[in-house]
């Protein structure tokens, strides 16, 4: 009798063993997180409807998943601000910034979305929109080094109002064609 309770019993510790094994393990991401950073003037001037800034948020957010990697929370909203305001910038960020950045924030790889106006035509008769060539750059950043993984651009002429989203959604679709030429990977590190 002593027998059959003694196997009862380790075949019982038997079958709960991977259940508190499983409970004491750790949640692992395998994925590594990136940080999407908007800036210059094409940006501020053309992109100021909140349907626009929704559609580009959409398209990072749909460049993270293509990329595989998750986008950060707002859990990184404080040090991100504190870090803006610790090491204020007034034009494209470098790489030692971004690098500095995306450590604050505990992010693996900084994406830096950029976008430059240059070539402006002044209003006239028959059209009352100032006309320019916008210029939007990816950049992204790996964190753990600062070495620039990914550059990719768009141009487009026009009215910056209209022409300004459609060039950043453009360089987003540039960079993935680019990831995917390179044969880029994003890893955790």
């Amino acid at each position: 009798m002593k027998k059959i309770l003694l196997f009862l019993s380790a075949v019982l510790l038997a079958l709960l063993a991977p259940a508190y094994a499983r409970a004491e393990a750790p949640a692992v991401t395998s994925k590594p997180t990136m940080l999407t950073m908007f800036g210059g003037a094409g940006i501020v001037m053309g992109i100021t409807h909140e349907e626009d800034v929704a559609k580009l948020h959409q398209a990072a957010a749909s460049f993270m998943t293509y990329s595989g990697c998750e986008r950060l929370g707002e859990e990184i909203d404080g040090p991100y601000r504190n870090y803006i305001a610790d090491n204020p910038i007034q034009s494209e960020p470098s790489a030692a910034w971004l690098q500095g950045l995306g450590k604050a924030v505990g992010a693996d790889y900084v994406t830096l979305v950029w976008s430059e106006l240059s070539g402006f035509k002044a209003p006239g008769y028959f059209h009352t929109s100032v006309k320019a060539i916008n210029t939007t750059t990816i950049r992204i950043i790996r964190t753990s080094d600062g070495s620039t993984l990914l550059n990719a651009e768009a141009r487009r002429a026009g009215k910056i109002e209209a022409e300004a989203l459609q060039c950043a959604l453009a360089a987003l679709e540039n960079a993935k064609h680019v990831e995917k030429e390179n044969h880029i990977i994003f890893v955790k590190k």
